[in-house]
């Protein structure tokens, strides 16, 4: 009787641990309050208490929140130590964040840990630092340890009128002492002596040192953290100061250029000449289509703009990824200013009867989609509003040409969030300097000039219009380098 109820023992048991079984440290991480753009980091340990392998895979439900391992494979009764970071840059007030645990854990297959805590936004915070948070680590019976916490703590509140918060690690706990060890590796120290006080990247060890040049330390990590919010403020003062002498003149001049652009000038005469002469409108009737028109191409134009500028608006002026942003377009409009100067040379061969290629223009095809385009919207029979639906077509056709210098010219406006109204009056002042060469040819053509004559008055000047716009490039480029350097 008792081997058989054994042999049931063993088989209940064989059945409890016969897969892997996942096990963590901590339910979750309750990280408290910090403040904006504060870097933290915390450590658990995940184990393996059945007695097959186990295997892990953890995502984290933001780029803000990152692991040093994203696989693991655990041996039956093995344990591992996973760092978890969190970088609260851009965040504010309560915040839940996930680490997802994937397991072959038949119980345990999918494991969302939380990570929560209060962001503090800078802007909360005067330019002063008012909290530090140090680790001690230590064994019971510290005499110096209870020292430093009742007398020598209190007296550098006092004197840097700073709230210093201590977090105690006894060295007798296990996990307490393998995260010391793993501190004291990450910082570069070995052989630390106990008590040890962790104050930023610093270890000071032993009593006599501990005593002697804390209060230095404390001293330094908080005049260091001012000096990094004086650079900070006078680098946004800077910031300020170089988008309030950005002059309209740049922008106005930009503006004109872009609407001098073969794309757009073309397409306006071809509009005009097609109604006078094979709709044959009345004038009043080509008034209203061309008002419409126009007011069409600077509503979608400025539209686009908007939508440029939340693209460009999600990335931060101080990241990585913006310098390389910028750093890229920087790049690319010099490519663009090389080929215009290139297509001016290429245009002066050709009027003297040689061959060659001009690389900025719009494509023969997307040339042919425009005139049919117009041909169909001139059929309808409310064709004066439908002038302004013809305006915003024709301009996102355009906008594969003309969008050249009108996107780096937005990058480099909207590239000051402070300062958002005034850069958004400058995306006016460029449209509506983007439309003024439609107005005039629209006019002239209004009262009588020939549009035949006014594409050969922009024969003869299209050279010196790709000169300049080759000097816009060239400058919007700079512009862009000015940004990131």
């Amino acid at each position: 009787m008792k081997k058989f109820i054994f042999l049931i023992f063993l088989c209940i048991e064989g059945v409890v641990y016969s897969s892997p079984t996942f096990k963590i440290s901590q339910p979750y991480w309750n990280f408290g309050e910090i403040q904006e753009g504060a870097k933290i980091s915390t450590r658990i340990k995940i184990k393996n208490v059945g007695n097959e392998v186990l295997i892990v895979k953890i995502r984290t439900s933001c780029e803000c929140l990152t692991v040093d391992v994203n696989n693991l494979s655990l041996t039956p009764l093995e344990e591992k130590i996973i760092k978890l970071e969190f970088n609260s840059k851009g965040y504010s007030g309560k915040t839940i964040f996930y680490v997802f645990f994937d397991t072959n854990d038949p119980e345990v297959k999918h494991l969302p840990w939380i990570v929560e805590g209060n962001i503090v936004s800078l802007t909360n915070y005067e330019n002063f630092l008012t909290s530090l948070t140090i680790k001690m680590f230590y064994t019971k019976g510290c005499i110096v340890c209870k020292k430093i916490m009742t007398k020598i703590l209190p007296k550098i509140e006092q004197k840097l009128n700073i709230k210093i918060y201590v977090e105690e690690y006894p060295l007798e706990i296990t996990k307490n002492y393998e995260l010391f060890v793993s501190v004291e590796k990450e910082l570069g120290y070995q052989n630390t002596k106990i008590p040890a006080v962790v104050i930023g990247k610093k270890i000071l060890s032993g009593e006599k040192e501990i005593e002697k040049n804390i209060y230095s330390e404390i001293k330094n990590v908080v005049k260091q953290y001012e000096e990094v919010k004086l650079e900070q403020r006078i680098e946004q003062k800077e910031i300020v100061e170089q988008i309030k002498s950005l002059s309209v003149i740049p922008i106005l001049f930009a503006g004109i250029v872009d609407g001098l652009n073969p794309c757009a000038f073309a397409t306006i005469v071809f509009l005009i000449a097609y109604l006078l002469i094979i709709k044959k409108q009345t004038r009043k009737k080509l008034f209203l289509i061309g008002i419409f028109f126009i007011f069409g191409v600077f509503v979608t134009y400025l539209l686009i703009g908007i939508g440029l500028y939340k693209i460009v608006g999600v990335i931060e002026i101080k990241s990585i990824v913006s310098k390389i942003f910028y750093v890229l377009v920087g790049i690319i409009t010099l490519v663009f200013a090389g080929l215009s100067f290139a297509d001016m040379i290429a245009i002066k061969r050709i009027e003297s009867g040689g061959q060659s290629r001009v690389f900025l223009q719009l494509p023969g095809s997307l040339r042919m989609k425009i005139y049919d385009f117009v041909d169909k919207s001139t059929k309808f029979k409310y064709i004066i509003p439908i002038g302004f639906f013809l305006g915003i077509g024709i301009s996102f056709i355009e906008f594969f040409c003309t969008g050249q210098i009108y996107l780096p010219t937005i990058m480099y406006m909207f590239a000051y969030k402070s300062l958002r109204i005034k850069a958004f009056f400058y995306l006016v002042l460029y449209c509506l300097m983007y439309v003024l060469p439609l107005i005039i040819i629209f006019i002239c053509v209004l009262f009588g000039l020939n549009s035949e004559i006014i594409e050969e008055f922009y024969r003869r000047f299209v050279k010196t219009v790709k000169f300049l716009t080759g000097v816009v490039f060239f400058v919007l480029s700079l512009l862009m380098f000015s940004v990131v350097f």
